[in-house]
């Protein structure tokens, strides 16, 4: 990632952030005065979990700083003028407990201290890494993360990285000087202006677990945590006792192409991954749970639910954020977070600034999301990013870059803090200052009035498609750095990027959400990495998906996988359509067949990747119209079939194509803004159009609107469900749509 190296440098430390809106602003003697009385919560607001301080809502707009030393803070004056008082400030935590088991939590205050002599006006979460420090892994080397993949040294020496998450003896440790900490912090005067805590651990402390790509974790920690493991879900067996962890052959090995067959011996790697997965939801949900009994109501949050982008490479299992539901489940749980995507597409101008966890999910379980907003801008970069490549080389750029962010973030109804990395100065950089111009700084407080304003009304998705994916595909498909998988990663990232250039906005949820989700408001439904569905998953698909007048775009191998083993008849009963399958190993792309089908015109250039894959599935159905061959072949790999009350249309190749993606949503009603291929982000209250090209755009509205530029305030057009616009090279426009009778916003 691009700011690895950052967050290793960040990750000794806690981290504040301070937040209110003018109506909350007080003075640091008034909040200690007040000892006791903070209370803040995550609530429904406008149809989205909102935070809330002292029972009012709050726009969680956040400046990050890399540290509280006198660089980094020479630039919080101008954030707190703009009227920003959200801030994440780095400090001690593991630094604090001395080998000897003594506490010291004179850097806690001073840093606090700092923060507050500026900008008195502060409600505070602190960021703690719960990494350990030097002398700990001394001490108990043991307890260290050890890897399946790591490079051989010259010497023959085991390479070692942080503590294992199945450390007890780290667990224990952390765990206690958590509540040291917390005892401190919420006695202190300065802990009456503390509004919740956010708790961090792993690779640059996201909850990655340390040193993913050389697969964890073959250490003592965990072996003996998987060897109980085992023996909690299938009984106390005789040969548990002696299991190991699978070793990177078994787990570059698949019995079926790129699927693990949990019917066969490729049960033991699905079955480490998830005690993998759990043992760091576990360890994050203590850690919450102490810090719930300590703060009850205070905020409790970490960086989770990663879903898109990791690493250039799907290393899902092997460092993700798979048991993303037993964390939101966690009622000691309040917030997520993370940076969007770092690939270099999303973040140049123009770009997607693709999300990188399945928001609705998190917002359904009625936790509030915040996005990272880490991206460089013209006045240049300490981390090395190509600025020319990025096309971010003048105030527009970085102008349109912050735009895009911020509207991405707004429309979605989420939060977000800016991380202030910054250009290089003479110690080198890290001391921020990316938004270190006049103009600039005008933009960041007029991003702080919209999200502001914002908060009043409907904050809802105006989505009419849906995008389903399932975090367990990944126990069952081969580790990405076996060279097997040419598949997933273009499947789940590529496509999504089409996704947000088809006119169309679009929610993203878990399988098991189809329990508990509305569906009317969807007339599209993709199911894009679903090749591991439950029984009860299938059937309710069937009866709640597969209806309604819905259009469902089936990509791959739905169903395939489940507890069960492997079948391709499963595939077959969700799609409607006789579907085949072989062990051959084809390019993942369709070439178009003519005909009139106007899906079929769509996908004319035809779409897909061109590595292999394997296993190859085919549509073989005279029931169904076939739209494009898997190249090379004759083999029908996109098809589509008309049912009474639903059409089914299958893809073998990922569907990274806007146009047919476009094409798809518009057979099944969904309202289209735009066929330009700009990025679009819809709300119920907002339109942004993101676009690198520029140019004439007409766009088209679902109701007639008032449409009103959100930063100039000028009216573009009245009682209109279609206007025509100029939009600049490298802009990113944001409409705010008005009723046109009351003149409030739509509902």
């Amino acid at each position: 990632m691009a700011f690895r190296g950052l967050r290793c440098l960040l990750a000794v430390s806690v981290g504040l952030l301070v937040a209110t809106p003018a109506s909350l602003c007080a003075t640091e003697a008034q909040a200690q005065e007040s000892a006791g009385a903070v209370r803040a919560a995550i609530r429904p607001h406008g149809g989205v979990p909102t935070m809330f301080i002292n029972d009012q809502p709050v726009n969680a707009f956040i400046y990050s700083i890399t540290g509280p030393g006198p660089r980094q803070l020479r630039h919080l004056p101008a954030f707190r003028d703009a009227g920003v008082h959200l801030y994440e400030v780095p400090l001690n935590f593991f630094e604090c407990l001395a080998p000897d088991g003594t506490v010291n939590f004179a850097a806690v205050e001073s840093g606090l201290r700092a923060v507050l002599a500026i900008d008195p006006e502060a409600w505070i979460i602190a960021r703690l890494f719960m990494g350990t420090p030097g002398w700990w892994q001394e001490r108990y080397p043991q307890e260290l993360n050890e890897y399946a993949g790591a490079p051989p040294q010259p010497d023959g020496r085991v390479v070692r990285g942080p503590a294992s998450m199945a450390s007890e003896q780290w667990l224990g440790d952390t765990d206690d000087l958590l509540r040291r900490y917390l005892e401190f912090l919420e006695h202190s005067p300065l802990g009456r202006r503390v509004i919740g805590y956010h708790l961090c651990a792993g690779t640059t402390g996201e909850w990655h677990y340390d040193n993913f790509w050389w697969l964890p974790d073959t250490g003592p920690a965990m072996t003996k945590r998987f060897r109980a493991w085992l023996r909690g879900k299938y009984g106390d067996k005789p040969e548990f006792a002696a299991a190991v962890v699978p070793g990177a052959a078994e787990r570059g090995e698949a019995n079926d192409g790129l699927f693990r067959d949990p019917s066969t011996a490729d049960r033991m790697v699905i079955d480490y991954y998830r005690c993998q997965q759990e043992t760091v939801a576990q360890a994050i949900l203590r850690f919450c749970r102490t810090t719930r009994q300590y703060a009850p109501d205070k905020l409790v949050g970490v960086f989770y639910g990663y879903y898109f982008h990791m690493g250039g490479r799907t290393l899902q299992a092997e460092g993700g954020h798979l048991a993303v539901l037993d964390v939101l489940k966690s009622p000691d749980v309040d917030f997520l977070c993370g940076p969007y995507s770092y690939e270099h597409h999303s973040r140049r101008v123009g770009g997607e600034g693709i999300l990188r966890p399945l928001v609705e999910t998190v917002k359904a379980h009625g936790k509030l999301y915040i996005s990272e907003s880490d991206s460089p801008t013209h006045l240049g970069c300490s981390q090395g990013n190509d600025l020319v490549a990025r096309n971010l080389t003048d105030l527009t750029g970085s102008v349109a870059v912050m735009r895009r962010d911020f509207a991405n973030v707004l429309t979605h109804g989420i939060g977000t803090w800016w991380f202030d990395v910054g250009p290089p100065d003479e110690q080198g950089g890290l001391a921020g200052g990316w938004w270190n111009t006049p103009e600039l700084m005008a933009e960041m407080k007029r991003m702080r009035e919209i999200g502001e304003e914002g908060l009043a009304g409907d904050r809802r998705s105006a989505a009419e498609v849906l995008v389903v994916c399932n975090p367990q595909t990944y126990y069952h498909v081969v580790c990405s750095g076996s060279g097997k998988d040419a598949l997933t990663y273009p499947l789940l990232n590529d496509t999504a990027r089409a996704i947000y250039h088809s006119g169309a906005p679009f929610d993203l949820i878990a399988a098991t959400d189809l329990e508990t989700v509305d569906l009317s408001p969807y007339k599209a439904v993709v199911f894009l990495d679903a090749f591991y569905l439950t029984a009860g998953q299938r059937k309710r698909i069937a009866q709640t998906v597969a209806c309604d007048g819905r259009v469902v775009l089936w990509v791959y191998a739905p169903g395939y996988v489940d507890e069960e083993g492997l079948c391709v008849d499963r595939v077959s009963e969700l799609t409607g359509m006789t579907v085949r399958r072989s062990a051959d190993a084809l390019a993942g792309r369709i070439e178009a067949v003519s005909g009139d089908h106007p899906l079929a015109r769509s996908a004319v250039r035809g779409f897909g990747i061109d590595g292999p894959v394997s296993p190859v599935f085919w549509v073989d159905d005279p029931r169904a119209t076939a739209l494009g061959t898997i190249s090379g072949t004759q083999k029908v790999g996109l098809a589509v079939r008309e049912f009474d009350g639903w059409t089914s249309v299958y893809s073998f190749a990922p569907p990274i194509c806007s146009e047919f993606l476009r094409a798809v949503f518009r057979k099944a009603g969904v309202h289209i803004y735009s066929d330009a291929d700009d990025v679009l982000y819809v709300n119920r209250r907002f339109l942004a159009v993101n676009s690198e090209a520029g140019g004439l755009r007409t766009l088209h509205l679902p109701r007639p609107c008032d449409v009103v530029d959100a930063f100039s305030g000028k009216t573009v057009a009245r009682n209109v469900s279609r206007f025509e616009v100029e939009i600049a090279p490298k802009s990113v426009q944001l409409y705010r749509l008005n009723d046109p009778k009351s003149g409030e916003v739509t509902q």
